[in-house]
């Protein structure tokens, strides 16, 4: 059986820009429970790259530019999102993305996106962020437990 691995990326000294790293670091006791890897992988490529496989089922979760909201959550599947970056609104599309797509292209998973508000020097989430946040912890649960229904 696949290992499922939940990456959380981003800045956190940029508010918004931190939230997957955050979101992450929030749920990983109870994605532990599920049997489920979670890594805060921030903005160190290498790390993150050390810690998975080709045969891992990965779910990066990272900030994305607004499309409407913020706080509102896509679900993008990984290996056509890396191979259509430009496309992709997440703020991290170089660097992880890349490495991924050189040395994993054919790496199964997810991209669960979470939009921004404010992406400034900063070490706290954006009121809008702050104010949906364990909303947005639950339903990112959610969608990975649903992920991993299809994983096994």
């Amino acid at each position: 059986m696949k290992q499922l691995t939940v990456i959380g990326i981003g800045n956190i000294l940029m508010q918004d820009d931190g939230i997957g790293v955050i979101v992450v670091n929030a749920i990983k006791n109870e994605l532990h429970n599920y049997d489920i890897m979670a890594i805060i992988g921030e903005t160190d490529v290498q790390y993150c790259l050390d810690n998975i496989t080709q045969d891992d089922s990965l779910i990066i979760i990272d900030g994305m530019q607004p499309l409407s909201l913020p706080g509102n959550i896509q679900l993008i599947e990984l290996n056509p999102a890396i191979k259509n970056e430009a496309e992709l609104g997440s703020l991290h599309q170089l660097s992880l993305f890349d490495a991924l797509k050189m040395y994993y292209p054919d790496i199964q998973g997810f991209l669960i996106g979470i939009e921004t508000a404010q992406i400034s020097m900063g070490v706290n989430l954006s009121n809008q962020l702050e104010y949906k946040f364990q909303q947005i912890c639950d339903d990112v649960v959610k969608i990975i437990l649903k992920i991993k229904k299809q994983f096994t």
